[in-house]
């Protein structure tokens, strides 16, 4: 976890509405599909897309 103790408290709430902010526009990316496996599966969002892209990537190495 990131070192907050040298941040304001007006800082540290700023900082955690840009990272909610960012999480919301990338799950805003995702299709119905997406988000029901999304919620099957034990892990974050940035792993999950994490997870997409891997497969996305050895699909397309594959298809080469």
């Amino acid at each position: 976890m990131a070192n907050t103790k040298k941040l304001t408290r007006e800082e540290r709430k700023t900082n955690k509405r840009k990272a909610r902010g960012e999480l919301k526009k990338l799950f805003g990316t995702l299709n119905r599909k997406q988000r029901r496996e999304l919620r099957t599966e034990p892990q974050g969002l940035k792993t999950f897309m994490a997870k997409l892209e891997k497969a996305k990537a050895e699909k397309a190495e594959k298809a080469e």
